[in-house]
């Protein structure tokens, strides 16, 4: 499994997560958008697949590299179990920007690091989402 794009396919999924005003004029929404995005990476770095998956919706659907499209909590927990299982590690996230796309979606986008655990040692992924 190629863990180096799980992350930016995870956040896609994500943005979908906070209900949605306008975050360019509603100060509220917008952090309840950073918090949500908070409580992810929170989930996240402690490896609580069972809180990590209560962050989606009953019927979402997560794509990670290399695997199929998982739907539901259940699935996405063992998705999420299996990225670490396979070398997840630490996330942290530098949101720059917070868009409502309207019909309660919020995209959100920034920066993160990513440390990944292999044989070799770790490596540190940073880009964009």
């Amino acid at each position: 499994m190629s863990v180096f794009k799980v992350f930016a396919s995870s956040m896609i999924i994500l943005s979908a997560l906070v209900p949605s005003a306008s975050f360019a004029t509603d100060s509220a929404t917008e952090a309840a958008g950073r918090e949500a995005s908070t409580q992810f990476v929170t989930q996240f770095n402690r490896q609580n697949t069972s809180k990590l998956a209560t962050l989606y919706t009953a019927s979402a659907s997560l794509k990670l590299p290399d695997s199929p499209a998982v739907s539901g909590r259940s699935a996405i927990k063992q998705a999420w179990q299996g990225g670490f299982d396979n070398g997840l590690g630490q996330l942290e996230l530098n949101i720059t920007n917070l868009d409502d796309v309207g019909f309660n979606k919020v995209v959100e986008s920034g920066e993160y690091a990513l440390k990944i655990y292999t044989p070799s040692g770790t490596l540190l992924q940073t880009g964009t989402y």
